[in-house]
């Protein structure tokens, strides 16, 4: 279970690194959708995957508040 949510997760860091920001809603979508299909709520507990969406709307915030 570790290794298939590392393996989810990773493509989400990718795109963070590249774009610096992300929609949640992605989370859904190809290519994160590689190894979940049906998102993160398939690999995490319903509260993990509640933080990993926090976690990347913390990153989105912060990126809007560098941008600025």
């Amino acid at each position: 279970m570790i290794a298939r949510a590392a393996m989810a997760v990773n493509p989400n860091v990718a795109h963070l690194t590249k774009h610096g920001a992300m929609d949640p809603g992605l989370l859904y979508e190809p290519p994160f959708t590689d190894y979940a299909p049906q998102g993160p709520d398939q690999v995490f507990a319903p509260d993990q995957a509640l933080r990993l969406v926090q976690a990347i709307r913390a990153v989105n915030e912060s990126a809007d508040a560098l941008s600025a």
